[in-house]
């Protein structure tokens, strides 16, 4: 009976033990992620004169219906498809510039994203660009840039007000160039640059925050947190552009 009993607690106890060393064998919960930093287009003053673009291509198509009808009789179908040709091009860029204001507001577009894996740039309204999506490992710095002496206009000594910021990433020089952005030193970046008005710029790809809000702190932290090889620079332009030479700026 002894015996019995004796093995009966040995092997309760063998169990209970085993249930414990299961219970310590489970993982360990991990720790939270950071949250990821998400910006969204939104509402945007200028997209009061989205209204007016729409009825202004409205009035140019029905002119142009007129007009076409009109002329085709006096001075023959050449001169009518010329019209039709004319208004209908200005009629169809005013509905695509009110369409890529409108359209990305009303679909609270990505503008931009920090998260695990990278920084995502969304698409640019005006000038057209594209959607950018850069891995931490190919970025050099994330920039914020401004003015605070005006937009200068290209071969004029005068400036006009810029209240405007910009956001752009700085990419690494063996990085791995996102379509759309062209290698440094070639024709195509130069071209592109230009076309970009950020010749003398400190980033590669920029995008100007409007239509859409820039918090600094959450975004220093989200680099911070996601990456420690990769810096937030801060750049005023006029003073960027006075060191490197730019010769187009009115004295002050």
């Amino acid at each position: 009976m002894h015996t019995v009993q004796g093995l009966s607690e040995t092997s309760g106890f063998d169990s209970r033990r085993k249930n414990r060393c299961v219970a310590h064998s489970r993982p360990r919960r991990q720790p939270p992620t950071p949250d990821l930093y998400e910006e969204r287009r939104g509402w945007s003053p200028i997209l009061v004169a989205v209204p007016l673009l729409v009825g202004i291509a409205g009035w140019l198509i029905w002119g142009m219906i007129t007009v076409a009808r009109d002329w085709r009789a006096s001075y023959g179908a050449v001169v009518s498809w010329v019209v039709l040709s004319l208004f209908g091009s200005m009629a169809l860029l005013l509905l695509t510039m009110a369409g890529r204001w409108a359209l990305p507001a009303l679909t609270r577009q990505v503008a931009l994203r920090v998260d695990r894996k990278g920084v995502t740039l969304g698409p640019e309204p005006f000038v057209p660009t594209r959607r950018v999506w850069v891995p931490w490992h190919d970025i050099e710095a994330v920039v914020i840039l401004w003015r605070t002496q005006g937009l200068p206009l290209p071969g004029l000594y005068i400036a006009l007000p810029d209240r405007r910021r910009h956001v752009g990433l700085r990419l690494r020089p063996e990085a791995v160039r996102p379509k759309g952005i062209p290698t440094p030193g070639t024709f195509r970046a130069r071209l592109h640059k230009l076309m970009m008005f950020n010749e003398d710029w400190p980033a590669e790809v920029v995008r100007t925050v409007r239509g859409w809000r820039l918090d600094e702190a959450r975004l220093e932290a989200a680099v911070d947190a996601y990456t420690h090889n990769v810096k937030v620079e801060y750049h005023d332009l006029d003073r960027w552009e006075a060191r490197h030479g730019r010769r187009d700026r009115p004295d002050t």
